[in-house]
C-alpha cells in the first residue's frame, strides 16, 4: 500500500515535533515516522524518555541528598535524611510519562495534517520511504533523528546532498546534537564531521 504526503519527517523527538507543528500550521500534508528502541516508550525522543528529563531529575535528587548528608551550610539545621531510591525512580517515571503525554501525545492529537506512523522508516527510492509493509511517497523529507553515527559521506546527486544537509541544519537550529544517520546509497569514509552548533 502506498500513501502520498507532501512531507515525510523521520523521527519523533523534539526536532521532529517542531517541524510537524510548523508543517501543520502551514497546512502541509505530513507523515511523522518514528520508533523508539526503549521498551515501553511510545512517543518522544531521547531527551524526554532516557536523556535530559529523567537524568536531570535523578541528578537533582542526588545533589539534594548529598547536600543534606554532608551539611554544607552551618546556618541550616539538617535532620536525618534517608533516600528512598525506589520512590525516586517511580517519581522519575511519572515525570517522563507526564512530559510524554503533555508535550507529545496531546500535541499530536491536535495536528490535523499530520499522520503519525509508528515504525522504522527506510528509503527505498529518492521519493519513497518504507515502514513495514507500507510505502510512503513524498515530495520532501526531513531527517530529524540523532541516533545515527556521524560520518563524512559522498552523494552523487547534488539535490539529495542538499536535502540531507538541510535536515541536519534544521535539527541543529532546534538545539539538537546532530549526527546525520546513514543514508542508503551514500558512500561513507573519512573522519566524522560534527554539524551541530553545540560542538565545543
Amino acid at each position: 500500500m502506498t500513501r502520498k504526503h507532501d512531507l515525510v519527517i523521520i523521527g519523533q523527538g523534539s526536532a521532529a515535533f517542531a517541524a510537524a507543528i510548523k508543517a501543520d500550521e502551514l497546512g502541509v500534508s505530513t507523515a511523522l515516522i518514528g520508533t523508539n528502541e526503549t521498551k515501553g516508550t511510545l512517543l518522544g525522543g531521547t531527551c524526554v524518555n532516557v536523556g535530559c528529563v529523567p537524568s536531570k531529575n535523578l541528578l537533582t535528587v542526588g545533589v539534594s541528598y548529598y547536600d543534606s548528608i554532608r551539611e554544607p551550610f552551618g546556618a541550616i539545621r539538617y535532620g536525618k535524611t534517608k533516600l528512598d531510591f525506589k520512590r525516586a525512580m517511580a517519581e522519575k517515571d511519572a515525570l517522563v510519562r507526564k512530559f510524554r503525554r503533555e508535550k507529545y501525545a496531546e500535541v499530536l492529537k491536535g495536528l490535523h495534517n499530520v499522520e503519525h506512523i509508528s515504525g522504522e522508516g527506510r528509503f527505498v527510492s529518492r521519493d519513497e520511504v518504507k515502514v513495514g509493509r507500507r510505502t510512503i511517497k513524498a515530495k520532501k523529507f526531513l531527517i530529524a533523528v540523532t541516533g545515527g553515527d556521524a560520518g563524512a559521506c559522498t552523494i552523487d546527486d547534488a539535490q539529495s546532498a542538499s536535502e540531507v544537509v538541510s535536515a541536519a541544519v534544521a535539527s541543529a537550529e532546534s538545539g539538537a546534537w546532530v549526527k546525520v544517520p546513514p543514508v542508503p546509497g551514500a558512500r561513507y569514509g573519512g573522519e566524522p564531521t560534527v554539524t551541530s552548533g553545540q560542538a565545543g
